[in-house]
């Protein structure tokens, strides 16, 4: 099956496994950059990364409201950038997802906002919302376990998603 054929083959979840191991990794490169300020403020506001891919701030406490600077902006750019979209969606999907990104640069891409989806691409959307999910649990998980404070909305937001995982 051609890797950007909207429904993975046996191989999908080896896919998903691999792309969720490189959201972690490149979160934990570009938290790691400031990790250090991060244990010395006091205002949560302040988890602020500047990764080298983009030209963006993030905010890696910010998971409610609009997705500017937030963490779920973060997460696409790594998604975007080190070629997972390439990989889990179809060429048509791709062209829509490229489109976002070059000219709705403060959104995220979703396959729900689309109408009429398919099965699969219901599938495709859980896929890409588990990867998001999974970089936000990692986030808070990383930066509670260094000793970081004051999360606030992703405190709020992990415990949340924890408790509805039960």
């Amino acid at each position: 099956m051609h890797q950007n054929s909207v429904r993975f083959d046996r191989g999908g979840k080896i896919i998903m496994i691999k792309h969720k191991a490189t959201i972690r990794k490149v979160l934990k490169e570009v938290i790691d950059v400031e990790l250090e300020e991060f244990k010395k403020k006091e205002n949560a506001y302040v988890y602020k990364v500047r990764p080298s891919f983009s030209d963006d701030k993030f905010y890696l406490t910010l998971v409610q409201g609009d997705f500017e600077s937030s963490l779920w902006s973060l997460i696409h750019h790594i998604m975007w950038h080190y070629g997972i979209y390439r990989e889990i969606l179809s060429e048509e999907h791709y062209r829509i997802c490229k489109d976002v990104v070059e000219n709705q640069p403060h959104s995220i891409f979703a396959l729900d906002t689309l109408d009429d989806l398919t099965d699969d691409e219901y599938q495709i959307q859980y896929d890409i919302d588990n990867l998001y999910n999974e970089g936000a649990i990692f986030t808070y998980t990383y930066l509670t376990e260094n000793g970081c404070e004051n999360l606030n909305e992703l405190e709020d937001w992990a415990e949340e998603y924890q408790e509805n995982q039960k």
